[in-house]
């Protein structure tokens, strides 16, 4: 004979009966779901997608640029970069993409070899994070300009309205002419990396390679096969030599950059214009500030919340349309 108490069920033994609470947790669960269930029946724009998987890159390329600036205190910034790549060398054996040899051998040249190259050099000659993050953003002009004429992506109105005011707040941020007077061959190695930087989110776009654990490996671990000669080659034998600390940093670059941050922005680049990419871009500067703050202890100084208001102003242009566009579209 059963007995109910509450909300089980119980034999004349007074214990509750398996089964009729297996069968009450189910009924639970499901009406649980069928409450919730209304909220993830509304479609997500894809390029609503692209804008979350890039916010996410975009947090940890401001963190790497940390791992970065600490690394190449330890070692030459060539060899920094080797010691960054050669973590996936072995991953290599166990993992491999779709894509051909000689496509992922072409964007590992440009996209990891040449931003990453080019940024190292450029810190090893004394650019501090900010800036590094400040002439870095060129490489929204660059995507844009290389999208347009290989891709033939049209540029949104809205773009000519948010470029000119990112770019002022950028000035603004960074002390206006004062940064102007500091030319140095280590912002021109910056101006090199976004160059770069830029024509692979092109390459990455143009054949269509999705953001997945085998093909980040495979760039990375190609990249390191081919920075080793470039090492040798143009490194004093002197300063190649095995550095922990340097090593830990590469790790951790690896790991945020390399690994993560490559697979959330190749998503990204799959789902979103490049015109909204190039927004995204310009909130690295506002990361790498966030971070500098709160875990190495710098200064905000006005400059800093007058120019990051005017970008965080630019990229809301470009993203109150796109959220609009979600909300006429449900």
């Amino acid at each position: 004979m059963l007995e109910k108490k509450g909300k089980f069920f119980f034999t004349g033994t007074g214990k509750p009966d398996k089964l009729m609470i297996k069968q009450g947790n189910s009924l639970g669960v499901k009406s649980i779901l069928e409450r919730i269930s209304p909220l993830f029946q509304t479609p997500v724009d894809e390029e609503k997608k692209g804008l979350f998987y890039g916010i996410l890159a975009v947090i940890l390329w401001g963190l790497t640029f940390i791992f970065v600036k600490k690394g190449v205190e330890y070692s030459h910034p060539l060899v920094f970069t080797l010691f960054r790549l050669a973590v996936a060398l072995p991953l290599m054996l166990f993992f491999r993409p779709k894509q051909s040899l000689v496509v992922l051998i072409g964007v590992t040249v440009i996209w990891n070899l040449g931003s990453f190259n080019f940024m190292a050099l450029a810190m090893g000659q004394g650019v501090n994070a900010s800036t590094a993050a400040f002439l870095q953003q060129t490489n929204s002009l660059f995507l844009i300009l290389f999208s347009v004429l290989f891709l033939k992506e049209k540029m949104p109105t809205s773009l000519l309205i948010s470029l000119p005011i990112a770019f002022f707040g950028l000035y603004i941020f960074f002390g206006g002419a004062s940064l102007l007077k500091n030319i140095s061959l280590g912002l021109v190695f910056v101006l090199g990396g976004a160059v770069a930087s830029a024509f692979g989110m092109l390459l990455l776009k143009k054949f269509k390679m999705k953001g997945t654990f085998s093909t980040v490996v495979w760039l990375s671990g190609l990249g390191a096969l081919i920075q080793a000669p470039l090492v040798w080659g143009s490194v004093p034998r002197e300063e190649i030599v095995f550095s922990a600390p340097s090593f830990g940093y590469g790790v951790g670059a690896f790991v945020l950059s390399n690994i993560f941050s490559s697979i959330f922005w190749m998503k990204a680049v799959q789902l979103s214009k490049s015109a909204s990419l190039s927004h995204l871009l310009f909130l690295i500067p506002l990361v790498v500030l966030a971070i500098d703050f709160f875990v190495l202890g710098a200064h905000i100084q006005t400059d800093h919340l007058i120019g990051g208001a005017f970008i965080i102003l630019a990229s809301s242009v470009r993203f109150v349309k796109i959220f609009k566009k979600q909300v006429s579209s449900g």
